[in-house]
């Protein structure tokens, strides 16, 4: 049997030799392999010299094929060498696959062996601190009960102890009312003096428990003062001698004063006879203190006066630091009366200096600005005052020759402004006051010169020439005896032989011994 002619390796003689094709499909067929490559049953179908059918009838007739029985074969071997590599290589994968299969097996049997003592290890730790923790929580609920049931006791006896104080409380305002209708009845009969006159027994102290000498007498209060230092000595002679608050309301009344014993006077009866009520009504109404946010306020805007030593200063900074806060630690009183002492000085060098040392207390305060102040002297000497008086002279009218006197200070530095202002107020008032003396002085003159003339007109231009005014007694006083405050003909003593015996001094003496600036 002839072999079958290969399409894509056969020439044109070998196709032209080919059943049913000549000349023109055998070069249509070499076309085409040159244009495609190797020939496939799809490309020759694409012929168009050719039916399709033709192609399909050549190759089951086996007369031609596709590709070269000899690279067939070849191809055949070639893949038979490549089925047993591949064979060969999933022998050796599936061998390799078991392999790692038992090697993750023995791996997974290990890390589950190991978990699971890594499991077992943990229950224990985490029981071993349950347990722990268990203990602890139980020793704390035990705690808690024990705090609860000593809170409990507590709160019992608290109940308890204020159960008897309000009852002991309702005895005491039965008690006081029924003092008070007792006083009440006894007002109605012997009146508020006799009754305290009755009630107080001055042997109470004597029968007391005290031992020792007897209290002294205690001071006067008027309300002019603040109460609280009076109630603090009061208080602490009071405890001292051991009084029974009977014995305390008794002695209390008998030191009030005027607008206080009219304010004890104008209270209800119930606070008469109670010392703690009448105590806190006094606080209420002479203690003098303002509330706390007025005093903080004043705190902020504290100035030292002018004429105010450090010391006092200091005392007022440290009353208000007191009483601007609730609380009475002693640092946080200490420290806003501090800042406020130096905030409020005069001198702003001194308190700077003093600030810069950080004082710890009010006292350190007011001895570093003294002697900050001291150093200034020392060192930068003192400045004075340099004072100069004027004098102006207006004589508009013959009859009216008034005197104006001027002063005027010049201040050489800033620090001495408030005192200049202060100096010029304070001269500016003693002007106005011997401005308005003089014409009183005068006016009185006038009158006095008046009346001499109407007594005596023989002697008038005589007696009131210029030449003898300087003799004349002093204007405004007596002529019979030389007091003031009266004229000759209202003086009631016996009358001089010398009109001129007692006469005060004269106007130039008074000038010359008069006021100074």
């Amino acid at each position: 049997m002839a072999k079958p002619i290969s399409i894509n390796k056969a020439n044109f003689t070998q196709l032209k030799a080919i059943k049913k094709i000549g000349e023109t499909k055998a070069l249509a067929i070499i076309a085409k392999r040159e244009e495609e490559g190797l020939l496939n049953l799809d490309n020759l179908k694409e012929i168009s010299e050719t039916p399709q059918s033709l192609w399909t009838a050549l190759l089951s007739g086996n007369i031609i094929c596709l590709e070269d029985p000899e690279d067939a074969d070849e191809s055949q071997e070639v893949l038979q060498n490549t089925i047993e590599s591949l064979r060969h290589k999933i022998l050796s994968v599936e061998k390799s696959r078991d392999d790692m299969a038992e090697t993750l097996q023995t791996k997974l049997e290990k890390i589950s062996e190991q978990s699971k003592a890594h499991l077992v290890e943990q229950r224990l730790i985490f029981e071993q601190q349950r347990d722990i923790y268990t203990k602890q929580k139980e020793e704390q609920i035990e705690q808690m009960k024990e705090m609860i049931k000593s809170q409990n006791e507590e709160i019992k006896d608290i109940h308890e102890y204020s159960k008897k104080k309000i009852q002991a409380q309702l005895q005491q305002k039965e008690t006081l009312i029924k003092e008070e209708k007792v006083i009440a009845d006894k007002e109605e009969k012997s009146g508020p003096v006799q009754l305290l006159k009755g009630k107080y027994n001055a042997n109470d102290h004597k029968n007391s428990n005290y031992v020792g000498p007897t209290a002294p007498k205690m001071s006067t209060y008027n309300g002019k003062n603040d109460w609280r230092p009076y109630y603090l000595q009061f208080s602490t002679i009071a405890d001292r001698y051991k009084w029974q608050s009977e014995q305390k309301l008794y002695k209390l009344i008998e030191c009030l004063r005027d607008k206080v014993l009219q304010f004890y006077s104008s209270r209800p009866k119930l606070v008469q006879a109670n010392y703690e009520s009448l105590c806190k009504k006094m606080e209420e109404r002479f203690g003098g203190k303002e509330p706390p946010h007025i005093v903080r306020r004043l705190l902020q805007d504290l100035k030292q006066d002018q004429e105010e030593s450090l010391e006092e200063f200091a005392e007022r900074a440290q009353e208000l630091a007191t009483d601007a806060i609730h609380t009475r630690q002693i640092g946080v009183v200490q420290t806003l009366a501090t800042y406020a002492f130096l905030k409020g000085c005069v001198d702003d060098r001194a308190a700077l200096t003093a600030m810069d040392k950080n004082p710890d207390s009010l006292d350190q305060a007011v001895q570093h600005v003294r002697s900050a102040v001291a150093n200034q002297k020392v060192i930068m000497g003192t400045r004075r005052t340099e004072i100069k008086r004027v004098s102006f002279m207006e004589q508009n009218d013959a009859n009216e020759d008034i005197q104006e006197t001027s002063v005027r200070a010049l201040m050489k530095s800033e620090e001495g402004a408030n005192k200049m202002n202060i100096f010029e107020k304070r001269l500016q008032k003693t002007g106005d006051d011997l401005l308005e003396t003089k014409i009183i002085v005068k006016k009185v003159f006038s009158i006095v010169s008046q009346n001499m003339r109407s007594r005596s007109p023989q002697r008038s231009d005589r007696a009131f020439s210029p030449q003898r005014r300087c003799n004349s007694p002093a204007r405004g006083n007596c002529y019979n005896c030389g007091e003031e405050g009266h004229f000759s003909r209202d003086c009631k003593k016996p009358r001089n032989s010398s009109p001129y015996r007692n006469r005060s001094p004269s106007p130039k003496a008074l000038n010359d011994s008069g006021p100074r600036m």
